[in-house]
């Protein structure tokens, strides 16, 4: 009997371990109108999911076109109480490049990007609500 319980205990922590190792990833959608560049590398406009997981204050985020991971970048969660954000995207240009610098992703929940303010010249914002 008593093998019976630890088999079913490991039986049950092999099926749902699964579900938490991939159970605090996020995906959200996300349209750029132009093109920008994150982590060094260039994001075309069109729709993009972004994956990442929010449940530690660094993490990695997947820019995913067409099912396929195009650029991955670092990032912070940032979790604060505010108001809701009108803007979904903020720039910065540097030398002629638009860098993506952070995305706000819900009303209380941001990406900030490693590059944002980094050598700043212009931060400007982009009032098109992403979809979730």
């Amino acid at each position: 009997m008593k093998y019976l319980t630890i088999a079913s205990v490991l039986t049950l922590l092999v099926a749902f371990l699964p579900l938490l190792a991939f159970g605090a990833e996020q995906h959200k959608n996300l349209t750029l109108t132009e093109k920008v560049q994150v982590n060094g590398q260039t994001l075309k406009p069109g729709d993009y999911q972004l994956r990442f997981d929010d449940s530690t204050p660094n993490t990695q985020v997947k820019f995913v076109r067409y099912g396929k991971t195009v650029v991955t970048a670092p990032a912070q969660v940032e979790h604060q109480q505010k108001q809701f954000q009108s803007e979904d995207l903020e720039f910065n240009d540097v030398n002629g490049q638009r860098n993506l610098d952070r995305v706000y992703i819900g009303s209380n929940e941001d990406l900030v990007f490693s590059n944002a303010g980094q050598n700043a010249s212009t931060p400007s914002r982009n009032s098109n609500p992403p979809s979730q």
